[in-house]
């Protein structure tokens, strides 16, 4: 994921040659007459194996004087059998608002010779639920033994970090990753779980082109309970110098993020100040004694009041005053609100970007501001942290893929008037493991016919368990309740002859005192009695 304001800094900072480039994605090498690739013994007893995976980024200058991102992906996929078949019938290509998809070629090739080209007719748009969109389209003539081959072209948002994936559940034989960018721009890579020589060579146009090739990279199983995504092999890359307008300054360090940082989130008007006051005042927060107090009084009002919308933009959603009014917020808006009430309060905060730990890691040597996906606050002085975005988390309670991991703190500095941050990379730690639970309070009798049993079962839910239950039922009617009750006593139990049934503790704001969730049911069953 690319965090959503760094567009805001990057904008103006780097200055292309007058003259424009063009993208060499347009000549994408494509065989006439290809064949089906020759049967490799080694790998012939999986699915499916990938014969090639090319990749390319490209950077170049456009006739506007500004930097256009193209993305080219190209594959050659082998199918043994019906479960890699299944598995590759169809393809997905990931575009936004930003994206302009230039070429999409795909074709199946036989055993016997016979080539099924794509017709592009066939390429259709689709939306998820969540709301991202993506070109589909699906292979034809599909058999055992036969090779799929596709590459496309798109035109990205520009961003100047990223990452690409070199490995996934199948072998891949032959890998090759290629950066491309004009001279002047100089990129850093890093590897993550695999090795190889990186070459760098001039093109024609002023540019410079970054290769990197690997050979007969395993598939990695998808684990139950394994951080899959993060464990696969990688590159990740960034924009490190520019050698045009600051030849040798170091560019996207992780203390100019944490300086952007706290220019965004932590910088206010008077007249913000004064509505943050006047919101205190009017709860009497400023009456509480104890950072823990205010900093839950702060976060249930907030997370009760205002609604929190990821997908908008502009000063009616990070401005204090308008959010106050508006009861919308964006996460700038969420994080610039939650900031200046604290500093009105006088509790001590530091912003802290993290990762989800089993898709990211923030690593410190290797500034990827890409991976920063995620909004924290730290509290010094309980040593708590609170997740501004997640209703259903309260404090001192956080996501728990969030933590676990290293984030990026951004430690506040004060030099005579001036205020600002600097970085740590520092870890986000779990909290104590015996906080979280799942328990099971049981008390069984015989009924009077000795046929079946009564069971009296009391699951008691403590720690990141409970915030899960909590967040489940909280946004339910009474109804749906009852029949949730009614399915989870039912795949516990095996029965669903339910004649009591009561939730405990299922306010959200139970997590602030860590009062453990409990559902208390009494049932019915004689699947449990054998004599």
């Amino acid at each position: 994921m690319r965090i959503f304001f760094l567009t805001l800094f990057i904008l103006g900072l780097i200055v292309p040659k007058a003259n424009s480039q063009t993208p060499s994605t347009e000549t994408e090498h494509w065989l006439e007459k290809p064949t089906v690739s020759p049967l490799n013994n080694k790998f012939n007893q999986e699915p499916a194996y990938t014969v090639l995976d090319k990749t390319r980024i490209e950077f170049i200058d456009d006739k506007d004087n500004n930097v256009e991102e193209y993305y080219t992906l190209h594959k050659i996929i082998h199918l043994n059998d019906d479960h890699g078949i299944e598995n590759f019938n169809k393809i997905y290509i990931n575009v936004n608002n930003f994206s302009d998809v230039s070429a999409i070629r795909a074709r199946t090739i036989l055993p016997g010779g016979k080539i099924v080209e794509l017709d592009k007719s066939n390429i259709k748009d689709l939306k998820d639920e969540d709301g991202a969109l993506y070109k589909i389209f699906a292979f034809e003539g599909l058999e055992k033994g036969c090779d799929i081959e596709y590459f496309y072209t798109k035109r990205m948002e520009t961003s100047y970090f990223g990452k690409v994936k070199i490995q996934d559940n199948f072998p891949i034989i032959e890998t090759h990753f290629e950066l491309i960018c004009p001279k002047r721009l100089v990129f850093d890579t890093k590897l993550y779980h695999c090795q190889t020589d990186t070459r760098i060579d001039s093109l024609p146009g002023d540019k410079a082109r970054l290769t990197m090739h690997f050979n007969e990279i395993s598939g990695l199983e998808d684990e139950k309970y394994a951080s899959y995504h993060v464990n696969l092999a990688r590159i990740e890359y960034k924009l490190s110098y520019n050698n045009v307008k600051s030849r040798g300054e170091r560019l996207f360090t992780w203390n100019e993020l944490a300086k952007r940082i706290f220019e965004m989130y932590g910088t206010y008007s008077e007249k913000e100040l004064k509505k943050a006051a006047d919101l205190t005042s009017n709860n009497q927060w400023d009456r509480l004694s104890g950072d823990s107090l205010k900093i839950i009084a702060v976060e249930n009002y907030i997370k009760k009041n205002i609604s929190f919308r990821k997908d908008l933009e502009g000063d009616d959603v990070s401005s204090i005053e308008a959010i106050i009014k508006s009861k919308t917020a964006n996460a700038v808006g969420l994080m610039r609100i939650y900031g200046a009430l604290y500093e009105t309060l006088q509790v001590e905060f530091q912003f802290v970007l993290t990762a989800d730990r089993d898709e990211a890691v923030i690593d410190r040597s290797f500034e990827n501001w890409d991976n920063c996906d995620y909004q924290l606050f730290y509290f010094p002085s309980v040593h708590n942290f609170l997740a501004p975005t997640k209703v259903e988390y309260r404090y001192p309670w956080i996501f728990p893929s969030w933590a676990g991991g290293t984030a990026l703190f951004c430690k506040n500095i004060t030099v005579g008037s001036m205020h600002s941050a600097i970085a740590e990379i520092k870890s986000v730690p779990l909290k104590n493991f015996q906080l979280t639970y799942n328990n099971l309070d049981s008390k069984l009798s015989l009924n009077a016919a000795m046929d079946s049993l009564v069971l009296d079962m009391k699951f008691i839910f403590g720690g990141y368990e409970a915030a899960i239950f909590r967040s489940g039922f909280d946004f339910l009617t009474e109804e749906q309740k009852q029949s949730a009750i009614k399915e989870y006593s039912k795949r516990s139990i095996g029965t669903e002859t339910i004649f009591f049934s009561e939730l405990q503790n299922t306010a959200l704001e139970d997590g602030n005192s860590q009062k453990p969730f409990i559902l208390h049911i009494k049932v019915k069953s004689g699947d449990l009695l054998e004599r």
